[in-house]
């Protein structure tokens, strides 16, 4: 799902790893890489996703998100 070009779909897969919390490098990875997203929804979920795995390599790509802002 993460994978597939239709932003819907990744969406859904970035709230199924927050909804599971599915501590894995690959996901981790890829829900960083959507914090880039263009579209809203694949942004939001990605930040969830990550909220949710809550390990320290899930927070850095928080907290890069947090720097900038500033």
């Amino acid at each position: 799902m993460l994978n597939n070009p239709d932003n819907f779909m990744k969406a859904s897969g970035l709230w199924v790893i927050a909804q599971v919390k599915l501590q894995a490098s690959k996901f981790e990875d890829l829900s960083g890489f959507y914090l880039l997203s263009d579209n809203e929804m694949v942004f939001i979920n990605s930040k969830k996703a990550l909220i949710a795995i809550n390990t320290p390599r899930a927070k850095g790509y928080l907290s890069y998100l947090d720097s900038e802002d500033d």
